[in-house]
């Protein structure tokens, strides 16, 4: 079973990163980028029946997705209503 849920989890990591090269928009891949992490922390945690890894991945990647998400609100203009 543990098996077949591993094979099933790096399926969708492949999709995933199929559908990246079709997005154009930042935003978009981020959230691919976000849910591939999710993804495979959860491959590692079930792997190495310990999920502290796991944890520290995850808060490494949404750190650098913060960082990316205030450039490129950083970018766009300022517009007056």
């Amino acid at each position: 079973k543990l098996l077949s849920e591993i094979k099933m989890m790096i399926t969708v990591s492949l999709v995933l990163s199929m559908m990246m090269t079709t997005f154009k928009a930042p935003i978009s891949i981020m959230m691919l980028i976000i849910v591939q992490t999710i993804i495979i922390s959860m491959m590692v945690g079930t792997l190495l029946n310990s999920f502290f890894i796991s944890y520290i991945l995850i808060l490494i990647f949404l750190g650098g997705m913060l960082v990316v998400f205030i450039y490129i609100a950083s970018l766009i203009p300022n517009s007056k209503f």
